[in-house]
């Protein structure tokens, strides 16, 4: 659950995400490009991608919003998380 004060840091989250998928589009032709001295050279793209990635990775997992950090997070009785507990019948 969200409160006032987490709206900063998930709109910073949501700004990333956005970026995220934005860098995602500009390496339409990978990681590598043809180079103008060297035969390859890395999509400045790519570096932006990892940096966005990271980002939303560590930003994800503070709001739960990986597997491994929900089955941190306290599930709806007030215990310890269960991945997929609920799920199970």
């Amino acid at each position: 659950m969200l409160t006032a004060l987490d709206v900063d840091q998930f709109a910073i989250y949501c700004d990333a995400l956005a970026k995220l998928w934005e860098a995602g589009e500009a390496l339409g032709f990978g990681p590598l490009l043809p180079g103008r001295r060297d035969d390859i050279r890395t999509n400045p793209a790519w570096k932006v991608y990892r940096e966005l990635q990271a980002t939303c990775r560590a930003l994800g997992a503070d709001f739960g919003l990986t597997p491994g950090a929900r089955t941190r997070l306290p599930d709806a009785c007030g215990g310890p998380g269960q991945s997929g507990s609920a799920d199970r019948g």
